[in-house]
């Protein structure tokens, strides 16, 4: 496909392929850019989508209530907490948040995060730094009073 962009992604969970097509140019940075980070084509059932710093920096500036769990490739609990935060991830969809994931140790230090897994809350660009146990996907919903959701 010379004019539009296709990426196909497997689930994990089903192995099934999913094809996401665009007509945009592919020569057009800001173009694919856009692409990449419009709700339709990032969104998978079930899925904490996966960032990278980059696009991370651009939905920082186009999503005014973030979620983001920063984390490593060395994280052993990591896997556990993350199905947790699925159903955490399904209840912010329904108030207008995003939840994205990122392992960049570099973006993780750009917005002052520098133990992981760490999860952070975006509003209006505003850090909210969770600091109870991430195990507890009803705690981490009520943020420690800060009522997230």
């Amino acid at each position: 496909m010379t004019d539009g962009l296709s990426n196909f992604s497997r689930d994990k969970a089903s192995n099934r392929l999913f094809s996401f097509v665009s007509k945009g140019d592919l020569k057009n940075e800001q173009s694919v850019l856009e692409w990449l980070v419009d709700d339709d084509n990032r969104e998978l059932d079930d899925e904490i989508e996966a960032v990278n710093h980059r696009m991370l920096d651009r939905l920082m500036e186009t999503s005014p209530f973030l979620a983001v769990l920063f984390h490593d490739d060395e994280c052993v609990e990591c896997e556990s907490i993350l199905e947790g935060l699925e159903n955490v991830d399904d209840e912010a969809d329904q108030f207008g948040i995003d939840f994205v994931k990122n392992k960049e140790a570099l973006a993780a230090k750009q917005y002052n995060v520098y133990h992981t897994p760490a999860l952070v809350y975006f509003r209006k660009k505003v850090p909210i730094v969770y600091d109870g146990d991430l195990h507890d996907e009803e705690k981490v919903k009520r943020g420690k009073g800060t009522n997230i959701f």
